[in-house]
């Protein structure tokens, strides 16, 4: 039996068996991995040691300490970023059609918009001809992905997930590391 990641319509990309999910492309994502990895094991390899014999342990291993953790949490909040779902909203089924008559398809077609009240606010929402479903406020249907994202903003494209609902906490972490990194480095 084929589990539901195996058939997925769109083009994401999975990892342990369904249980993480990436956009479509992986160069961007290993290129920006490597900025953070390479200088990372030329600093553990070459200027610690430097250090510690220059200056002494007992005054380089309280910022080792930082730097690693530093590190270590950038490629952590980085993976995260990168395999967390960005709220898809499932695919719903495709109406049938006599696939030979295109009057037959104008006339089952689901209305392009429809309106709603929600809260005693009128809202219109649009109708989604790949994946079949009436897309909630703020939701849009991403190309890159060939998903409907709820609360999309933006693809990053260096880790390229959209960001979404769900993967901002991570992001945003990640960009914070990345301000404290830089303000402790560069005075």
């Amino acid at each position: 039996m084929k589990r539901l990641y195996q058939s997925w319509p769109a083009r994401n990309r999975f990892q342990c068996g369904g249980r993480l999910i990436a956009g479509p492309d992986r160069l961007y994502f290993y290129l920006a991995l490597s900025f953070i990895v390479v200088p990372f094991i030329i600093a553990c390899g070459f200027i610690w040691p430097y250090l510690f014999v220059r200056l002494g342990w007992y005054v380089v291993i309280a910022p080792l300490v930082g730097y690693i953790l530093l590190g270590l949490a950038s490629i952590v909040f980085m993976l995260l970023t990168r395999y967390r779902d960005p709220g898809i909203i499932p695919r719903g089924l495709e109406f049938s059609h006599n696939p030979d008559n295109p009057w037959d398809y104008e006339r089952k077609k689901p209305p392009e918009t429809i309106k709603i009240n929600v809260h005693g606010e009128n809202l219109r929402i649009k109708y989604c001809d790949t994946c079949h479903i009436y897309r909630p406020p703020r939701a849009i249907h991403c190309s890159v992905c060939n998903n409907c994202v709820e609360r999309f903003d933006h693809h990053y494209i260096l880790l390229h997930p959209p960001f979404a609902s769900s993967s901002l906490l991570s992001s945003s972490l990640l960009f914070a590391l990345y301000v404290l990194t830089r303000g402790l480095l560069i005075p």
